[in-house]
């Protein structure tokens, strides 16, 4: 229930320079209180991080313009190992979408 809560308040937040903290906060969170995998966590953490990652997914741009975003990226190794791989799945799926159209 939660989980489809967040992903409603995802869907209707505007990323900008004044959300960005709230940004930040949420993917630190997700990361410091979930491990991939963890069996303390389990499919609830796994999701959460999916949501979180779905939502970076689709602003990249926005948010690696921010200087707290470089500092997450800095504090945060697993989301920075990840970061790259989020990229990659935007780009594939921008290009997709540009050949199909």
């Amino acid at each position: 229930m939660c989980l489809h809560r967040l992903h409603r308040d995802l869907m209707l937040m505007e990323v900008n320079a004044k959300t960005v903290d709230e940004i930040v906060s949420l993917i630190s969170y997700t990361y410091q209180s979930t491990r991939r995998r963890s069996v303390e966590t389990g499919p609830v953490g796994e999701a959460l991080r999916d949501l979180v990652k779905a939502f970076v997914k689709y602003e990249p741009g926005i948010l690696s313009q921010q200087p707290k975003f470089d500092d997450l990226l800095g504090q945060c190794d697993e989301f920075a190992i990840e970061f790259p791989n989020i990229l990659m799945e935007y780009i594939a799926e921008f290009a997709a979408s540009k050949e199909s159209g």
